[in-house]
């Protein structure tokens, strides 16, 4: 009534805060940026459903987010999740120029603690692993059974190494950027022996 206009993201951090106080209820939750928005217009909506999903949605199992991110330090009240498929806001081209919020290790703590993941699809932001991640302990997930990998090819190839999945998992690894030049073609030959000689996961995707 007062001529003020809402853009869709100024809409979702009036939203969510009057959700919190039923978000107990909630199981289900996907959120899609439109892919029009610029990516740092997306930083104060990203906190605000961050905040929401780590503090609010104790019993959320399966999320969906494009252009959010998710909060990968909430490990200890997010650990039942199902499902989590992330999307990018842009084309794969353009993964690598987002600059993001957390790193590998983060991510892959948080796998750690999440062992009833049954479907993972990261189709955006994996970041670049430190020196030595090729050497990290493994991240076991054996209700794995639906993968989607698709990223630059290094933390990309780097975090498909570190999964222990269950053994009739279908997976979809995506490498992109690859350089014939500059790549390190054994990581990818290790990453296939480590999968196929510990599990049988069946490869949709390579």
């Amino acid at each position: 009534e007062d001529g003020t206009v809402l853009s869709d993201l100024d809409f979702l951090e009036i939203l969510l805060p009057q959700l919190a106080n039923t978000a107990t209820n909630l199981t289900n939750l996907t959120v899609l940026a439109p892919t029009f928005y610029q990516p740092h217009s997306l930083d104060a909506p990203s906190e605000h459903l961050q905040r929401f999903i780590s503090l609010h949605a104790p019993n959320l199992r399966h999320v969906s987010l494009r252009g959010f991110s998710f909060p990968w330090t909430a490990h200890s009240s997010l650990s039942h999740l199902r499902s989590l498929r992330l999307l990018p806001e842009r084309s794969i081209g353009e993964l690598g120029e987002r600059n993001l919020n957390y790193n590998f290790d983060m991510l892959t703590e948080y796998l750690r603690n999440s062992p009833q993941l049954g479907e993972l699809s990261l189709r955006a932001g994996i970041p670049l692993p430190p020196l030595g991640s090729n050497e990290a302990r493994p991240v076991n997930l054996p209700r794995m059974r639906m993968l989607q990998l698709i990223g630059l090819a290094v933390p990309c190839a780097t975090l498909w190494r570190q999964l222990r999945i269950h053994p009739d998992a279908h997976c979809a690894i995506v490498l992109c950027d690859l350089d014939y030049q500059s790549f390190d073609f054994p990581l990818i030959g290790s990453c296939l022996s480590t999968q196929l000689g510990a599990d049988n996961p069946i490869y949709n995707t390579l």
